[in-house]
């Protein structure tokens, strides 16, 4: 897949994939810089700007080769997703891990979880938190002492996905999918071996 920074759209040439260097604060920074072409199957066309309609985490960690932590702390708080997403994930977690104690900070199309389960616990909670998956991307990060462990997940949303039903739904085709993995029984378009 070939990833470049573009104005191809306004009829400039292409530019470096250089990103320009900072001149002020992170978040203005990061929210001017120019929409991005991605080359790809769908020739997908996102912005850096939180607020944008066609503002795509998943897409901009490939692109500028991003830890999630850091999208996740660049981004200002949108109300509309937070309080929603935050709901909906933290129900998926505890109804996954009915013994953790799960505590959520959503933004803008990211969260992160922290999960905190027993030591001995732990194997069995991190498969049920990444099997089937969340979110788009998953980061987790584990520290345990000698009785427990904190999980703290980041979670990254793609444009799709900050709608809540389209996201919903997804959610309802990824538990399909591992259900069905699991029994060994093929999915949409693979074989059996």
């Amino acid at each position: 897949m070939t990833r470049r920074l573009s104005s191809e759209s306004q009829g400039e040439s292409p530019r470096s994939t250089e990103a320009p260097p900072p001149s002020g604060p992170r978040d203005r920074v990061w929210s001017r810089r120019p929409q991005l072409r991605v080359v790809s199957r769908d020739d997908v066309v996102v912005s850096r700007d939180p607020g944008a309609a066609n503002y795509d985490p998943v897409t901009i960690k490939d692109i500028d080769d991003l830890q999630p932590r850091a999208i996740f702390e660049r981004e200002p708080v949108s109300h509309a997703f937070s309080v929603i997403r935050a709901g909906t994930v933290r129900e998926e977690l505890q109804r996954r891990l009915p013994d953790g104690a799960v505590t959520i900070d959503c933004r803008t199309s990211s969260c992160d979880a922290t999960i905190v389960v027993s030591a001995a616990s732990l194997d069995k909670a991190i498969e049920s938190v990444q099997i089937p998956p969340i979110a788009d991307i998953m980061a987790p990060g584990v520290k345990c002492d000698s009785a427990s462990c904190t999980i703290d997940l980041v979670m990254l949303f793609t444009r799709d996905h900050r709608d809540e039903r389209t996201y919903i739904d997804a959610l309802a085709k990824w538990r399909e999918h591992a259900e069905t993995s699991m029994r060994g029984v093929p999915s949409d378009g693979e074989t059996s071996k």
